[in-house]
């Protein structure tokens, strides 16, 4: 059953969300080109990228719902490893997406908006494309220029409030709680094991 209803468009519009369809987790995209060009976008609506694409309140009530970041002006904090959740809660409250799987309810993302001043930076711990991640996985991100899936199928708003906007100050705050989170995950993967012969750990 799709839990999408129109309350639900209007109020996360509200919050200053430029929301997107998503099909089968993933972006539903439009062609932006003309005299047949097969140039398809889920972001923009013109081929020259100045207008963001736009979807009508009939098109998001088939689909499940997502963000499209940029358009929005919102970064979303990415919990991609069971280790970062263990720290969600030093991330500030704000608009929480969750799923659930297998009867399990879990954290996915907590979404921020920024200030008009405030310079938006996407980043993933480790850093993407390093040797690091492929030996580590990713283990939390901030996703800025991209877009999230964040209502209908298994996932929902679990925490329903209006995305908190941040300055400058706190955005850079916010920054260094993620970076915190992934420290704290990694020294967690290499905490020695309970009742084991290394079960000491010393800084």
């Amino acid at each position: 059953m799709n839990s999408i209803t129109l309350d639900k468009i209007n109020k996360l519009k509200g919050y200053g969300l430029h929301l997107i369809s998503i099909e089968n987790k993933k972006p539903k995209s439009k062609r932006i080109g003309k005299n047949g060009s097969t140039d398809y976008s889920w972001k923009f609506a013109d081929p020259e990228h100045e207008k963001f694409l736009e979807w009508s309140d009939d098109d998001l009530l088939k689909h499940d719902i997502g963000v499209n970041h940029e358009a929005s002006r919102t970064v979303a904090v990415d919990f991609d490893c069971e280790e970062a959740l263990k720290f969600k809660d030093l991330i500030p409250d704000t608009l929480t997406v969750s799923s659930t799987y297998d009867g399990i309810t879990k954290v996915r993302q907590k979404i921020f908006k920024l200030a008009t001043d405030v310079e938006e930076v996407h980043e993933s711990f480790p850093k993407a494309n390093s040797k690091h991640q492929q030996k580590d996985r990713t283990v939390i991100e901030q996703l800025a220029h991209t877009q999230s899936w964040i209502d209908g199928g298994n996932r929902f708003i679990s925490t329903d409030i209006p995305p908190k906007t941040l300055d400058k100050q706190e955005y850079e705050s916010l920054r260094a709680s993620i970076r915190k989170v992934y420290a704290l995950s990694m020294f967690t993967r290499l905490y020695p094991k309970k009742d084991t012969n290394r079960d000491h750990f010393h800084f």
